[in-house]
């Protein structure tokens, strides 16, 4: 007698099971109805690393994965098994959750709160997403706003683990009395790095007095990347800001590319459209540590405005 490599079915043989045939062919309607109508709940609270996935979890056709990881987590189908499942990552933390079979092949990711179909066939070629729903099709996904309230001097990200490889942060009408600044993290903490950052700067001024300026600015290993410097931060109204914020693999660094928005109210007409300042800039920290944390912060608090972290894979 042999079993199905998939589901496990019972393949009696010829002859055997009398008077108790009822037993293997219930047992196998029940694997039957699991694996049209079942699902299979993983709880990866605590879980990093690499977690074998049993034949039995594999047989429904929904997997759901919740729970609060301590580190990237990569389930692992037994090699030989295949099959289609529709998998829903509801943890949190922003770990990244994968999955692959033990047969060799690729590896899939599960973004957070997406239901992704995958499939494989328990060879070499792998875990892959079984539908047109690939995950690059929900690329950019918020992970949160926070809101500036004169309360504190940061707004900060944590515990982004490797989910994304990239950022968007979009800064809307914040305020401070000094320079805002952005700066990246390392590790649980986290340990924030005020050192290594790599700046250029084209600053367009323009006034209804003075007309208009530009002026160019590269720093070296400074504490973190300025977005409202070039004399803006004096009866500042607010700042709107992009940043594309992408990884460098190789050094585990992060890029920044910016397109930045402040006005600033002249002290001789309190019309605030008198003075616009618009800044492209670039900014590197060149760091080796994996960054896992994202801030805004002014040596003030923040009085106002909001700030929105998006995460993508492009």
């Amino acid at each position: 007698m042999t079993n199905t490599p998939n589901k496990n079915l019972e393949r009696p043989a010829h002859g055997a099971d009398v008077d108790s045939w009822d037993v293997n062919l219930n047992s196998n309607f029940t694997i039957t109805d699991s694996a049209f109508g079942g699902s299979t709940t993983l709880n990866a609270t605590g879980a990093s690393g690499n977690v074998s996935f049993t034949q039995s979890q594999a047989t429904p056709p929904t997997i759901i994965v919740s729970g609060v990881p301590v580190g990237a987590v990569n389930y692992q189908l037994p090699s030989g098994i295949g099959g289609t499942w529709i998998v829903s990552n509801n943890t949190t933390g922003g770990f990244a959750i994968t999955f692959e079979s033990l047969g060799g092949g690729s590896t899939v990711t599960i973004l957070p709160g997406v239901n992704t179909p995958i499939s494989c066939d328990g060879t070499s070629r792998g875990m892959v997403y079984s539908a047109q729903l690939d995950p690059q099709a929900f690329a950019l996904n918020l992970i949160s706003t926070k809101t500036a309230n004169n309360t504190g001097t940061t707004l900060a990200w944590t515990g982004l683990g490797s989910t994304y490889t990239n950022y968007l942060l979009i800064v809307q009408g914040m305020r401070s009395a000094d320079t805002v600044a952005l700066q990246f993290g390392t590790g649980g903490g986290p340990t924030w790095l005020t050192s290594g950052y790599y700046v250029g700067r084209t600053l367009n001024n323009l006034n209804s007095t003075t007309g208009a300026t530009v002026s160019g600015l590269y720093t070296q290993n400074t504490s973190s990347i300025a977005i409202n410097g070039g004399g803006l931060t004096t009866n500042l109204v607010g700042i709107n800001a992009t940043f594309d914020i992408y990884n460098v693999p190789s050094l585990n660094g992060l890029y920044t590319s910016t397109t930045l928005r402040s006005f600033s109210v002249n002290t001789s007409n309190p019309d605030p459209t008198t003075q616009l300042g618009l800044d492209l800039d670039g900014g590197v920290v060149l760091n080796a540590t994996a960054k896992t944390a994202i801030r805004l912060i002014s040596a003030s608090n923040l009085i106002d405005g909001a700030a929105s972290l998006y995460g993508y894979r492009p």
